[in-house]
């Protein structure tokens, strides 16, 4: 599923969408699922692993998306079951908090499953480098109902960019990400390497 608002900063870089699956897993930048990988370096892309495991939907449960305000964040929770316990209605609920200046909140409500293993929960930015193991700092996420952690984003680098008019005539400018809509002098502070698309409409000369 595709969720697209904010720019969100994640590992410096800013990003306009992200990708859930049902395996638990957030992903910036890439459209799939994977389970059961290597946290620090899964070949994927940057990412969030609420739980590393083969988890499952198909019977019952699922995974909800939500935008909320005051605070503004994204909430994604899952209730699913692990692959080897399909069918049984052994739900698994747990959810990751996204805030749009980079911070995230993972909250683990409760675990059901008979069958369960953690293969290395937390997130990362899969270089083999930069990754933070929830599972090696506090144990299995799944022994961690009731529990919340709170990550601290990267300090964003802002950028300012100026927009001058000059000449005559009328006419607006708005950018892809917002923050752009003016037909005077204007500027917005933006991501750094945000690439930034902007459109002019002019009316007359």
């Amino acid at each position: 599923m595709l969720f697209r608002s904010w720019e969100f900063a994640y590992y410096g870089q800013g990003y306009t969408q992200i990708t859930v699956d049902t395996n638990g897993n957030v992903w910036f930048g890439y459209a799939g699922s994977a389970y059961s990988f290597n946290l620090s370096n899964a070949g994927k892309g940057p990412l969030i692993a609420n739980l590393n495991n083969d988890l499952s939907s198909l019977y019952y449960g699922g995974f909800f998306i939500q935008h909320k305000n005051n605070p503004e964040r994204v909430v994604i929770e899952w209730q699913v079951e692990t692959f080897s316990d399909q069918g049984t209605s052994s739900l698994n609920d747990f959810e990751v908090v996204i805030f749009p200046n980079g911070n995230i909140r993972t909250d683990y409500k409760a675990f059901n499953a008979v069958n369960s293993a953690d293969f290395g929960s937390g997130i990362s930015k899969d270089d083999g480098t930069h990754y933070l193991s929830i599972s090696s700092n506090y144990g299995p996420v799944n022994t961690l109902a009731g529990r919340s952690f709170s990550l601290i984003g990267p300090p964003t680098v802002l950028h300012t960019l100026n927009v001058l008019f000059s000449g005559h005539g009328s006419g607006i400018v708005t950018s892809n990400p917002a923050g752009i809509a003016c037909n005077t002098n204007c500027s917005y502070n933006y991501i750094a390497d945000t690439p930034i698309i902007l459109h002019p409409a002019i009316s007359q000369y």
